[in-house]
């Protein structure tokens, strides 16, 4: 466990880099990949980003130990599908799918980096367009947002999601577009 740690930090140290202007990212073109497990250690620095643990539903770091188990166990269920928006050699950010009954739930997140200037809708609607490429029998995207998480609402009205219900007992929006296939 020693040496994945130590392998660990030094990817965040070579992979650190400052917030990008929004003119350098209007310049870049994103492409969609599935993930694979060489992505461990982006994932874990990704999870672990305080912006993305304040959004969500558990806010507590997560080890690398759990990661490890959580990453593993998600890269072979049949029931997830896990991608990642990138440009060039940078990853951007990453879309998951957890599938049941034609149905998917979306969790994503960007690089801290990358935020602020519109990138989760083009993070959004190209990981729907590319899950419909591997499963076009999915009928539903739903995803569930934290009631003061203003950019994901944004971003989900944005899209053309439907805001469906809102659960009072952990302050959360839920919202689902059906027929993503025609989605824009």
């Amino acid at each position: 466990m020693k040496f994945l740690l130590y392998n660990s930090k030094y990817w965040a140290k070579e992979n650190s880099l400052s917030v990008q202007p929004t003119s350098y990212i209007q310049n870049l073109t994103f492409n969609f990949r599935l993930a694979t497990h060489r992505n461990i250690y982006q994932y874990f620095f990704w999870t672990n980003d305080p912006g993305t643990r304040k959004q969500s539903f558990n806010s507590k770091r997560i080890s690398f130990a759990e990661h490890c188990k959580w990453f593993n166990y998600q890269m072979e269920n049949k029931e997830t599908v896990m991608i990642i928006m990138y440009s060039g050699k940078q990853n951007i950010g990453q879309i998951r799918f957890q599938l049941k009954d034609n149905i998917a739930k979306i969790n994503y997140s960007l690089d801290n980096k990358f935020r602020g200037n519109g990138l989760a809708t083009k993070l959004i609607t190209g990981g729907i367009k590319h899950l419909l490429t591997l499963k076009p029998d999915i009928q539903q995207i739903e995803g569930f947002v934290k009631l003061n998480n203003y950019p994901s609402i944004k971003t989900f009205r944005r899209i053309g999601f439907e805001e469906c219900l809102l659960l009072k007992h952990n302050n959360t929006i839920k919202f689902k577009i059906d027929q993503p296939k025609n989605l824009s």
